[in-house]
């Protein structure tokens, strides 16, 4: 991890005065921005968590053996637990709940999965083109909305906010609205949690990140 104080010395070095090298600091962020780049080029671990929620149209005994017939050719899948409203299954490496909720609709949630920062897309995709195949299949009717915790391997910190003398930022949530897939996304020090009714923000969220 680069110190800061580092950078300071450095620019100060070529003659870059100390109440300089804050406003730039401030104003755009140099030291983050080196962190979050090594952070990203070293492809340093995430960890993220996933839930898809489904209108459903079919009994959850007729899902659960519909998904045990497209996965059961996996190495890893195992079915760990059922009961009349959740199944946990195993399937290449990472665990899978089935729940049927009050309101008859189906989460489909991924337990915590851990992988560099630059192979979340593709760990994602991967389930993503699976569960499409449940929907193709009419097993999954409609799609209503995703739920994606992600922790970044840096702190998110690129806003220009004051701070009193004597004091420094501890802990901070900001929300964001965003206007292409109209999506919540809220960042809290190094964790992402998006909220959205379309599959397609999820790539894109996380690309804004990397």
């Amino acid at each position: 991890m680069i110190n800061p104080d580092f950078i300071t010395g450095f620019l100060s070095g070529l003659g870059i005065t100390t109440i300089i090298v804050a406003l730039i600091e401030n104003k755009f962020h140099v030291v983050n921005r080196i962190r979050k780049r090594i952070s990203v080029l070293k492809n340093s671990g995430t960890e993220a968590t996933l839930s898809l929620e489904y209108k459903i149209d079919k009994d959850f005994d007729i899902i659960f053996e519909k998904f045990k017939e497209r996965l059961r050719n996996d190495k890893y899948f195992k079915v760990d637990k059922k009961t009349n409203t959740k199944i946990k299954l195993q399937y290449k490496s990472v665990s899978l709940n089935l729940i049927l909720t009050p309101q008859k609709t189906l989460f489909i949630e991924l337990d915590k999965i851990g992988c560099g920062i630059k192979d979340l897309k593709e760990k994602l995709n991967e389930l993503l083109g699976k569960i499409i195949e449940f929907e193709k299949d009419k097993t999954l009717s409609e799609f209503l909305t995703c739920h994606l915790v992600f922790t970044l391997p840096y702190k998110w910190d690129d806003m220009n906010l004051w701070t009193p003398k004597g004091l420094k930022i501890k802990k901070y949530n900001v929300s964001f609205s965003d206007e292409t897939y109209k999506s919540e996304v809220e960042i809290s020090l190094n964790k992402v949690n998006l909220k959205s009714d379309t599959k397609e923000s999820i790539n894109y969220i996380i690309e804004k990140f990397l």
